[in-house]
């Protein structure tokens, strides 16, 4: 677990991950209707909490801890991290309408899989990269003290 994990890699990222593999097996049952109810109720607030964060906290530390110096990098992973959510949220839209109400969960396992694993995969590659690259990089060239705010 990194110390900057949050309700994305905590819940969601699980989910997706359980989700994906019950609806493999070729039908939207009970657990799968639930895991669904979850996920339409979670990722939207988590995916927006999550942003928010790395915009309005993280950066904005990452680049005052680069005052007087040159910060295209972190520019670059600020850009693909925010190219990378608004995919991961026009991806989420697409998905959405298929979840179905409430009361009637959708019936085409099929037809969800096909949005789904594409959003866990993006998913997975945005988190990957959170977690190898930005996480570390926020370690090393972040003080202890705006470390700790961050992850308050």
């Amino acid at each position: 677990m990194n110390a900057f994990d949050d309700s994305l890699s905590q819940e969601i990222a699980p989910l997706l991950a359980s989700l994906t593999e019950h609806l493999r097996a070729g039908t939207v049952d009970v657990k799968a209707h639930r895991m669904l109810l979850r996920l339409r109720e979670a990722f939207p607030l988590a995916l927006a909490s999550h942003s928010e964060w790395l915009m309005t906290a993280l950066f904005p530390a990452l680049y005052e801890s680069m005052a007087g110096s040159d910060a295209v990098c972190i520019r670059d992973m600020e850009g693909g991290l925010c190219e990378g959510h608004r995919s991961l949220s026009a991806q989420w839209h697409a998905l959405e309408p298929m979840l179905g109400k409430d009361a009637s969960p959708p019936s085409d396992a099929g037809a969800l899989l096909a949005h789904l694993e594409p959003l866990a995969a993006l998913y997975a590659r945005q988190a990957a990269f959170e977690q190898d690259e930005l996480f570390p990089m926020a370690e090393r060239l972040l003080s202890d003290e705006v470390l700790a705010h961050l992850r308050a």
